[in-house]
């Protein structure tokens, strides 16, 4: 029976419906043109990095973008960073302001794109356009790992039973 609860709620989910009253959605449409292989970075807000662990902050995230951002360009690679929908609108406003900022000198110095938190972007849409998905500490892990995608973290993980030896840090 849980089984079964489990995978209804992960559908009704995908479906768009709006399980627990929050949305963060954003309305802004956004186009996408892929030309090479995808690795989407989605990014994680305070409220989730602070509530795992201390010492996952917006720095340490930035860090990990700019390594990816590096090395996909190395390889060819188109780099997504998905910033979280509810950025600047939980806990620390202002940090989540100066972390866009700094993820936006980064897309310009490494030239990949971002699909910021007002844009209508389902994790979904870009799950399915993605050769890997990089997912720092969020629930997301269990939606994506759910649905069978190909996914690391450059973080340990909450959710490690979710995951597979392979699926740890890059």
């Amino acid at each position: 029976d849980q089984v079964k609860e489990i995978s209804n709620f992960m559908i009704d989910r995908v479906k768009g419906k709006n399980l627990n009253n929050l949305s963060f959605q954003g309305s802004k449409s956004v186009e996408i043109k892929i030309k090479n292989k995808v690795i989407t970075f989605f990014s994680s807000s305070m409220d989730e990095l602070s509530s795992k662990d201390e010492n996952l902050t917006y720095e340490n995230q930035l860090k990990q973008i700019e390594k990816l951002a590096k090395k996909t360009n190395l390889e060819q690679y188109n780099l997504i960073l998905r910033q979280h929908p509810n950025l600047g609108k939980i806990n620390s406003i202002r940090s989540a302001e100066l972390f866009l900022e700094e993820c936006q000198k980064l897309s310009k110095k490494y030239n990949f794109k971002i699909i910021e938190p007002f844009h209508k972007k389902e994790w979904m849409e870009l799950a399915n356009i993605s050769d890997l998905m990089v997912v720092p500490s969020s629930s997301l892990f269990i939606d994506a790992r759910f649905f069978g995608y190909p996914l690391v973290s450059p973080n340990p993980s909450q959710f490690k039973s979710f995951l597979n030896e392979i699926d740890y840090s890059f």
